[in-house]
């Protein structure tokens, strides 16, 4: 890998981490196209860590209130008995207690199909087939996309569920973000809420997944520092501007669009490895 591609994989990464198209697709279809070998995971989770920079950049202050009601919770609660006061005090720990709880779930996932997924994310062909999926589950989700529900009427039912489906969203061409917005509307979140929870789950997500993957990220940064450093830029640079604009398509009623945008990338994509098994 170059500087050059880095750059073009971290801004591939930064555009459509938090669009309902999967970065991870896109990051495994373009390393294929560029013949990349080696160390594709490794530059997958330093990109995941630009946007995620990019997520507390554009979200510190609710991200330092989740933080902060949920720790002054954790420490009263074991010397307040009325429960109800406690949440009324700190309205912002329910959230914090469900990202973890959507986090469990998410790990419980990630943990039983490691293998599974780690091949995935060397093949075209099951990345164009996950597209296809992501692109149909997208049009058929502006049927639910009208939900009342904001985030401090979530339960723990719901935040279960979202862990789950990111669990699943690891595998390349499934949108992550796409994925745990879709079923946090389909469980009645109003679109909005779903978006912000959708990116608070992400952060303990790219974190775990970043812990996972150390020793090869190390090494990775050893051996290219350089595309290490920009790609982590680019990515966390671009990443802002896409949670900006993914917010305001949200509110726009418009997010199933990018369904037919999936159905088309599921096109070159499950094209392209029909044609490399001939060897066109």
């Amino acid at each position: 890998m170059n500087v050059s591609q880095a750059i073009f994989l971290g801004a591939v990464q930064g555009i459509t981490e938090f669009f309902p198209v999967s970065s991870s697709g896109h990051l495994v279809f373009f390393q294929s196209l560029f013949g990349l070998k080696g160390d594709t995971l490794a530059f997958d989770i330093v990109v995941h860590w630009g946007t995620l920079l990019a997520v507390f950049i554009y979200f510190w202050k609710d991200i330092f209130a989740l933080a902060k009601d949920t720790l002054l919770f954790s420490v009263r609660w074991p010397f307040k008995r009325n429960r109800a006061a406690l949440f009324e005090a700190y309205p912002h720990a329910l959230t914090g207690f469900f990202v973890m709880l959507t986090t469990v779930a998410t790990g419980i996932m990630a943990f039983a199909f490691k293998e599974i997924f780690e091949f995935m994310f060397n093949s075209m062909l099951t990345v164009g087939g996950a597209w296809l999926v992501t692109g149909v589950c997208l049009i058929l989700s502006r049927r639910f996309q009208y939900g009342q529900r904001g985030l401090l009427e979530m339960n723990h039912q719901d935040a279960f569920m979202i862990g789950l489906i990111q669990g699943i969203a690891i595998m390349p061409g499934i949108s992550r973000s796409g994925a745990t917005i879709m079923i946090a509307m389909y469980l009645g979140l109003e679109r909005e809420s779903a978006a912000r929870y959708s990116f608070f789950a992400a952060i303990p997500a790219i974190l775990g997944a970043g812990v996972l993957e150390m020793n090869e990220t190390i090494s990775f940064y050893n051996a290219n520092t350089p595309c290490f450093l920009t790609g982590l830029v680019v990515s966390a640079i671009l990443g802002c501007a896409g949670i900006h604009f993914l917010l305001k398509i949200v509110r726009g009623e418009k997010y199933h669009y990018f369904g037919y945008y999936c159905l088309v990338m599921a096109a070159v994509a499950l094209s392209c490895s029909i044609l490399r098994r001939f060897g066109v």
